[in-house]
């Protein structure tokens, strides 16, 4: 993995564990694996991650957040680039891999060990977007994306899954994986997405996801410290 190129991009390197983002980092992550171990629901390691517009950091905090999962003890983390629009995978890491997850679900003879790519951080993987496909969207409403969905789940009890995927207003891709995450995060830019778009947005979850809001590039306060990147995070109950 290109080091530069994520120190580059912002993403969270091994000098920095003790920065202003890497705590804004854990506090995200602490509510993320309570219900990963605490929901009843299928699939609760499996995290979709998405805003209403581009632009408002959600693949930042993807980036980052998946990079602070790593540093757990207990946990192996596995992101996925589900952005057929902009690639994460390659922007922050350097890493276009040939095949990705899109490849697996159009063709079953692929194994999802083809796709995984291995960084030299411990615990972290990542899988690419793949050939980007007009049927896409429909490929991501498959029986057979639910099912390489639960192998990805249930293959590794320890294992968190991110899925970054586009923004939900504008595409219907996001819409169609929220039915397959156990939890969303939905990042808000603060002092831009109004709240008719945050309406608009969570109406294409469906209703009993499990959905906490990150509201980024905000000056607010947590533990009495003021946070210029996510300084706002709260649980919501559809």
């Amino acid at each position: 993995m290109d080091q530069n190129r994520l120190k580059a991009y912002g993403g969270l390197t091994s000098d920095q564990m003790q920065s202003r983002l890497a705590e804004e980092m854990r506090l995200i992550k602490q509510g993320l694996i309570r219900r990963m171990y605490t929901g009843t629901e299928g699939h609760s390691n499996v995290v979709q991650v998405t805003s209403a517009w581009p632009g408002e950091g959600k693949s930042f905090l993807a980036v980052n957040l998946a990079l602070s999962l790593a540093t757990e003890i207990d946990l192996h983390v596995l992101l996925v680039d589900l952005d057929i629009h902009r690639s994460t995978t390659n922007e922050a890491f350097g890493i276009e891999p040939e095949k990705g997850l899109l490849d697996v679900v159009q063709d079953p003879t692929i194994d999802l060990s083809e796709v995984i790519v291995r960084t030299d951080i411990p615990r972290f993987s990542v899988i690419g977007t793949g050939k980007t496909r007009q049927l896409s969207t429909e490929l991501l409403a498959s029986q057979r994306m639910r099912e390489v969905t639960a192998e990805l789940s249930q293959r590794y009890s320890d294992r968190v899954i991110l899925f970054d995927t586009p923004p939900l207003l504008g595409t219907s891709e996001p819409a169609v994986l929220a039915q397959l995450a156990g939890q969303v995060i939905f990042v808000v830019e603060a002092d831009r997405t109004t709240r008719r778009a945050i309406d608009q947005a969570m109406e294409q979850l469906p209703e009993d996801t499990r959905t906490s809001i990150v509201l980024n590039k905000s000056r607010g306060l947590i533990g009495g410290s003021s946070l210029p990147y996510y300084g706002y995070y709260k649980s919501v109950n559809k």
